[in-house]
Order: structure tokens, then C-alpha cells, then sequence
């Protein structure tokens, strides 16, 4: 068989856009639609290997008794024209065929019969109104079951649906289109929108985001990650509080595959690492992402030759080994690259001799780094070492960071790389930025060591101080993780300029570790001592107020006595005046009776008995031709005023206190004896 176009030379693989679907085709799988080899490429983010490797699984699983002969295989590394980069492309060898009766025109290791392809099941995730709906649908099927599951699920009119966020088209596809035709990942991030229906309020929407968000951060999201590359995969659990960046640093902690190297698939397309998972928009309970590894790729220059693979060479026929090619270029490049460093202006010191102050050197420290290496750096603390320490240990236990001591040397041969690759890369300063407080210093020149070997020695002792000035220059630049827990302040870690990123993000991890565990316990212990402080004062504050309210009923109650006491005396007061004053009425009246007239008087009289309130009875004479008033005069005598008091007759019945009291007793005829009720007004 004849596959001299399986791999051709490197410019007919850039200007030619057939060319991987017709590897697919005519080299090992026997599928005929060009949109399908298209699509199962788009699927493997364009890796020749891993999309043959998929096809060749889903034809040996499809008809595992009449399972054709595979290809063998193997990854080489494929040039490109010098307008793409180097990438490695899986090179294809062909078993013999020999032993099989196949026309030249067949596929060259497929079956007699093209078998049907592949279904995939994909995953959607559709946001309506603040909710998210998942639904995972055949290829095969069309965008119209999309709209019918959501109708049913969401009790919306399907007419009236419009869905967004189609990847391979910028309109809506019609409902009657196959899924498989619009060459869709497996995982898919859709919007729904019903124009037509009312949109809830903006009041509504608010109070029902805050609701489900605080519900959303205390939830457990389960995690189901594909390793592509290793094919394995794990079902991690993370609270809705947790960051993206928390999962790609405890990726990196199970796989050892670090975040500048994780590609992942699943999240949405708007989310960044210091995003919550509540707020991510991924699904919950459960989640599904996939992750592979990316490694760099280096340009080659396009005088190097093509690789081509002859399908009908057996197991002993060689071909040429691209390995020799890229070491004697990357040796070129090397060389250029120390040509140009040779060439190229020399910068200012990090940190000039004699600088007046830590905080002015600090300062032309950061701007220089700035100048040499760019603006993505660590953040540099710019005041002594002693503030510094403060910084990250003087706060509350929740507060307290990590310090890291960065020590420079210029004529090191690693501090070019270290700070350009190592120390700058964006994984590093994420990283210190959220975990450490990072001071820096350079001691190229002399004075400047001093300095620095004066002030570590003073804040940690003798011991770190030799440790960092007992390294040759050709060993910087220095990294030192120092912690202080529970008031012991201890070296943890000392990196040098021979240190991968690797390597350093490793130590990284483990010493916020052990720093967050011992933290967690002083924070426990803090917590619990702001506790027992907080309840004594309550308990001082709860007596101090309790003090203040006896206080005031003390004071109350004293002046209620004192209130009493003088409504009292008043009362008193007036009791003796009225009391004078009847009395003195009475005295009046008294004086204005006459005598009482003997039994054996010969003038005319009157005897009246007089019943009166408590039950008593006055018995009195008068004269007949007497006046009225002096029966009220006597009864006033005897304390029974007519202002209080009435004088009623028994029949007929009428009070003598409102008539004219100047007629006599005979006029009213009350004579010779009459019985007359005294009763209270």
C-alpha cells in the first residue's frame, strides 16, 4: 500500500485544510464523511493521536469478532513550515497486508465495510433565569429534542424558545438539525431565552440570587474529573466556598501536573481562577470536567525536512529521527540566546550601595525587577525586614501569611532564569500573593550583604544568617519560607537558583500546609480566647447595667417615698383645715340654737326623731312657731351639714334642706312630733 500522502511535507500540511481528516480517512478508519473526521478531530483539540487512537477504540468496540488489524501507533515529532510552530504528530505505522486480499483503492487497515459511526453523548448545560438545567443527548439527535426537554422539564411554550451559545455557529440552528452536523465538544455551555414571557423583577431577581448564592456556598459540589491523558478519573468533593484556583492546586497536588501546564474543559466560559464555585455556574450536585496536559511547543525553522512514513515498510525499515534535528537547533538557539545576553545593555543594581533607607531601596528594587522581567512579579514588601515580619506575624491568626525572603545575586549564572521562568511565572505569583508576605533584597554588592546578613541575624539568629551567607554566588538567587507558629519562628524552606518550578510550587504547597494546619489551631485558640474575653466583658457590661438599673429603682423608690410623704402631709394639711373648718361651723351653729324647751313647757312644741347615716337616733324639742332652719342648725351641730346631707320626711316625702328653711315647724306640720331621716348627699 502506498501512503506517501499519509504524511507529506510540511507546507502542503499548513496550505492544504483537508489534510488531518484525510489521515483519518484514507490512513486507518475507513470513514468516508469528511464533516465526521472533521468533527472527531474538533473533539481531540486538533491531536492527530488522540483522535486516531479514539476512532481505532469506538471500531474495535463496535465489532469486537471481526476486529480488523490496527496500526501501530507511536508519537515522532512532525515539522512544520516556518508560519506554524513545531508541534510532535503521531507518526502512523502500517502492519503488512500481505496476508489480506485488499484493493488498492480500499482504506489501507480498515475492514471491508466502513463501520457505522460513533455515537457521542453530549453534555449541556443550559442557564434559564439564574438556574442552570443539565441534559446529556445523543449526536444523532436533533436541536429540536433540546427545546422538548426543556418544554417539559421548565413548562415553557417550545414555539417560543430561542438557545444561544451554539460554539459552531453564530445564529440559532434550525430545530430540525443534527447535532452531530454543528461538530459540537462533549461538554456545551447554552442560554435560553422565552421573549415573550414576563421578566421577573429586578427586586425579585436580587433577593432570589442572594438566597440561592448563600445556599449555593454551603453546598457540596462533587467534581468528576477525566484525566484524558492518563485516562483515569476522579470524583473529588469541594464546598461552594472554594475557588477554582483551590481545585486546580489540588489537581496539582493528586497529578503532579502543574496549573500553568492543567488544560481543562467543563468550566464555564466566563470563569476565572479566583471565582467561587457557587459562582462558577457549574452544575450541582455533581459536575463533570476534563484535563489533560499542555506542553510548550518550540518553533522549528522551516529548512529542516518533513518526516514521511511509508505504510508498506516493515518493523525493520527506519526513518529519520527528528531528535538529531532539534538538538542541534536548540544548541543554535542557546548560543544565540547567550550572544544576545552578551550584547545586550547591562541594567542598573537591584539595590545601588549606600541607599539612605530599607524603604528607598526596596523601592528601586521593585522598579528595576519591574524593568528587567516585567510587570508580572511578585509583589515586594517595601519597608524593612522588621515591618515586614510584622506584617505577616503581628496580625490576628486569621491574618497571618507566610513570609518569603527573596535574596538576589547579579552574578549568579540562575537569575536570569530563575526570575524570568521560576519566580515570575504566574503560578508563583498567585500564589505568594495569596499565601505570603514577600520581601526582597540584592546582595551583589558587599555593603548591601552586610546589611541584609545584619538583619536576618537580628530578627532570626546566627543560625539563618550563616545558612544565607554561607551560599556561593553561582547558588542564588535564594528563596526562604520562614512561618511563625505558635510564637516559634522557624525556617522551613531554602530554595536555590538551580530550583524547577516544579520543584518550588511543591515546597510552596507543603508549607502552606503545615502553616494553615498549625494555623488552624491558633485561630481555634485565639477564637477562644476572644470568646472568654468577650463574655467577660458581657458579664462586666451585664453588671455595670445591672448596677445602673438598681441605682435608678433605688432612686425611684426614693423619690415615690418622698412623693408619698408629701401628698400625705398635704393631706394631712387639709384634713386639719376641713376639720377646723367644720368644727368652727359647727361651734357657729351651735351658738345659733336656742334651748331646748322643758317637757312641762305650756308653749306649743314639737318632738322630732331623727334617723341618721350610721344607724343612731337624735331625739330633740322644739317650739311650734320655731323656724326650720333650726333643726338644720341642730344637725349641722352634730356634724351633718345640709351641704352633705339631706333631711327627708316619711310621708309625704320631701327633703326639708330645699325648702324655706324660715317656715316653722307648726307651718310645715311637724308638730306635735314627726320622725325625719337623715341621709348622705
Amino acid at each position: 500500500m502506498d501512503s506517501e500522502g499519509v504524511l507529506s511535507s510540511s507546507s502542503s500540511y499548513v496550505e492544504d485544510e483537508p489534510f488531518l481528516p484525510n489521515i483519518i480517512h484514507q490512513a486507518c478508519t475507513s470513514i468516508e464523511d469528511f464533516d465526521e473526521c472533521l468533527a472527531h478531530l474538533e473533539q481531540n483539540d486538533w491531536n492527530l493521536h488522540e483522535a486516531i487512537n479514539s476512532v481505532l477504540k469506538a471500531q474495535s468496540s463496535d465489532s469486537p469478532t471481526t476486529q480488523p488489524e490496527l496500526p501501530e501507533v507511536t508519537e515522532v515529532p512532525v515539522v512544520k513550515s516556518s508560519k506554524v510552530t513545531f508541534a510532535s504528530e503521531p507518526q502512523v505505522v502500517f502492519p503488512s497486508t500481505s496476508s489480506r486480499e485488499v484493493d488498492a483503492a480500499d482504506s489501507c487497515a480498515g475492514p471491508s465495510k466502513p463501520p457505522a459511526p460513533k455515537i457521542r453523548m453530549l453534555q449541556f448545560a443550559i442557564s434559564f433565569r439564574g438556574r442552570v438545567v443539565p441534559h446529556v443527548v445523543e449526536d444523532n439527535r436533533t436541536v429540536g429534542v433540546i427545546k422538548d426537554l426543556l418544554a417539559e422539564e421548565l413548562k415553557l411554550p417550545r414555539d417560543k424558545m430561542k438557545i444561544t451559545g451554539w460554539s459552531s455557529s453564530r445564529v440559532e440552528p434550525h430545530d430540525e438539525e443534527l447535532l452531530s452536523r454543528l461538530h459540537l465538544p462533549l461538554v456545551n455551555q447554552l442560554k435560553l431565552y422565552v421573549p415573550d414571557m414576563d421578566e421577573p423583577s429586578e427586586e425579585e431577581e436580587e433577593a432570589n440570587g442572594e438566597d440561592s448564592f448563600a445556599e449555593r456556598l454551603s453546598q457540596s459540589y462533587i467534581l468528576e474529573i477525566t484525566d484524558t491523558d492518563e485516562n483515569h478519573v476522579y470524583s473529588l468533593r469541594y464546598e461552594g466556598s472554594k475557588t477554582i484556583f483551590d481545585v486546580k492546586q489540588g489537581v496539582y497536588a493528586l497529578t503532579n501536573i502543574p496549573q500553568r501546564q492543567q488544560k481543562w474543559g467543563g468550566w464555564c466560559i466566563d470563569s476565572d481562577d479566583s471565582l467561587t464555585l457557587a459562582a462558577s455556574g457549574i452544575n450541582h450536585p455533581k459536575h463533570i470536567l476534563t484535563l489533560s496536559r499542555t506542553t510548550p511547543k518550540p518553533e522549528v525553522p522551516a529548512r529542516t525536512e518533513a518526516i514521511t512514513v511509508d505504510g508498506d515498510s516493515s518493523d525493520d525499515e527506519e526513518f529519520q529521527d527528528a531528535n538529531e534535528t532539534l538538538d542541534s537547533y536548540e544548541g543554535a538557539m542557546y548560543e544565540e540566546e547567550a550572544e544576545e545576553m552578551q550584547t545586550s545593555r547591562k541594567f542598573d543594581p537591584l539595590i545601588p550601595p549606600h541607599t539612605a533607607s530599607d524603604a528607598e531601596a526596596l523601592q528601586h528594587f521593585s522598579r528595576e525587577f519591574e524593568q528587567r522581567y516585567g510587570t508580572t512579579h511578585p509583589s515586594f514588601y517595601l519597608g524593612s525586614l522588621e515591618d515586614a515580619i510584622k506584617e505577616a506575624f503581628n496580625g490576628s491568626a486569621k491574618e497571618r501569611k507566610l513570609l518569603a525572603l527573596y535574596i538576589h545575586h547579579d552574578k549568579s549564572i540562575f537569575s536570569n532564569v530563575f526570575c524570568s521562568q521560576v519566580l515570575c511565572a504566574d503560578s508563583v505569583v498567585s500564589f505568594l500573593s495569596q499565601n505570603f508576605v514577600t520581601w526582597a533584597w540584592d546582595v551583589t554588592e558587599d555593603s548591601n550583604k552586610d546589611r541584609v546578613m545584619e538583619a536576618v541575624k537580628n530578627q532570626f539568629g546566627s543560625v539563618t544568617m550563616a545558612t544565607i551567607r554561607n551560599l556561593p554566588p553561582d547558588k542564588f538567587p535564594a528563596l526562604v519560607i520562614i512561618m511563625r507558629l505558635h510564637s516559634n519562628t522557624q525556617v522551613f524552606y531554602v530554595s536555590q537558583g538551580d530550583t524547577s518550578l516544579d520543584e518550588l510550587m511543591t515546597n510552596f504547597v507543603n508549607a502552606a500546609e503545615v502553616f494553615n494546619e498549625g494555623k488552624q489551631t491558633e485561630i481555634q485558640m485565639e477564637e477562644e480566647r476572644e470568646s472568654s474575653e468577650r463574655l467577660k466583658q458581657e458579664q462586666d457590661l451585664a453588671y455595670q447595667e445591672s448596677l445602673i438599673v438598681d441605682r435608678a429603682k433605688a432612686e425611684e423608690k426614693e423619690k415615690q417615698e418622698q412623693e408619698e410623704l408629701e401628698k400625705m402631709r398635704i393631706e394631712h394639711e387639709e384634713q386639719l383645715q376641713r376639720q377646723e373648718h367644720e368644727e368652727a361651723i359647727r361651734r357657729s351653729l351651735e351658738e345659733q340654737l336656742t334651748d331646748e324647751p322643758p317637757e312641762d313647757c305650756s308653749e306649743p312644741m314639737t318632738t322630732l326623731r331623727m334617723r341618721l347615716p350610721n344607724g343612731e337616733t337624735l331625739i330633740r324639742r322644739f317650739l311650734a312657731n320655731e323656724r326650720m332652719q333650726m333643726v338644720l342648725n341642730f344637725l349641722g351641730s352634730q356634724g351633718f351639714n345640709s351641704e352633705n346631707h339631706k333631711v327627708l320626711t316619711t310621708w309625704p316625702k320631701k327633703d326639708l334642706t330645699t325648702i324655706d328653711t324660715n317656715q316653722s315647724f307648726k307651718d310645715l306640720a311637724l308638730c306635735p312630733q314627726e320622725t325625719l331621716f337623715v341621709e348622705e348627699r
